[in-house]
């Protein structure tokens, strides 16, 4: 390694690693740096870091320090010290966090159980809501069977094991009863976030509408998840479903065989 890289490499280390004061010292003497400097340093990454982190996931934050005070700050800790962040945007921190928390936070007596869920859910919106609209598309014509169909995205579907998506009344002792619910994300015309609950099988079709299944294929795979054949009763509830999602600006049409000419 280059005398510059082990620098950057001691500096990551004393900012995100759990450090003694003798071990911040050492890096500080190895940086060639004061020591009280290298630990004011420490303080204001670690404090970035948290500000971001407790402002993109309020509502985990205040469930978290309701149910066990000081949690999240201790896992966020935690994190750094055994993972790290990987990416170089502070809004990317939360990502990584929930990500590498979720398996220790199922095992956690003292947190809520629907603290996972909640965490991505407010990932999952603030995904939607700075996603950058993707360009227009081929052309479109009316909406067929044999045809994939055209979204206006940004659009996510997520599944919970929690109502975590109903409105948030500022209480955080107020746990969302434990509910498996499947719910599309999506902006509207006025890049307003909005989240939808949809049943299982709405939310399997979508899924594959979303990945470019054609809408019949989209449908039988729908059907296939939830232990149903495809029959009149569930194309009349797909019609309903791309009726909504037409009258949310979310269905553009269905996309032409060639783009023209």
């Amino acid at each position: 390694m280059d005398p510059q890289s082990e620098i950057e490499e001691r500096i990551a280390d004393a900012c995100l690693r759990a450090r003694t004061d003798d071990e911040i010292a050492a890096d500080a003497a190895a940086i060639g740096v004061p020591a009280a400097r290298l630990a004011i340093y420490r303080r204001i990454v670690r404090n970035n870091l948290g500000d971001v982190a407790r402002k993109l996931l309020p509502r985990t934050y205040a469930a978290m320090e309701a149910e066990s005070p000081g949690a999240f700050g201790a896992e966020l800790a935690a994190f750094l010290d055994d993972a790290s962040p990987t990416t170089h945007y502070l809004r990317d921190v939360p990502v990584e966090l929930v990500a590498w928390a979720a398996p220790r936070w199922a095992d956690r007596i003292d947190l809520p159980p629907y603290a996972t869920d909640l965490a991505r859910h407010e990932l999952a919106e603030l995904a939607v809501g700075i996603a950058v609209p993707p360009p227009p598309g081929r052309a479109l014509d009316a909406v067929a069977l044999d045809r994939p169909v055209a979204l206006r995205g940004p659009i996510r579907v997520e599944r919970y094991r929690y109502a975590v998506q109903e409105p948030d009344d500022g209480d955080a002792s107020h746990a969302p009863p434990p509910r498996s619910t499947a719910v599309f994300i999506h902006r509207d015309a006025e890049d307003l976030v909005h989240t939808t609950v949809i049943s299982e099988f709405r939310a399997s079709v979508l899924e594959r509408l979303i990945a470019g299944d054609a809408l019949g294929d989209a449908v039988k795979r729908g059907c296939e998840a939830v232990g149903a054949n495809v029959s009149d009763e569930s194309l009349g509830d797909v019609a309903h479903f791309l009726a909504d999602l037409a009258d949310r600006g979310v269905l553009l049409g269905a996309l032409a065989e060639t783009d023209p000419a």
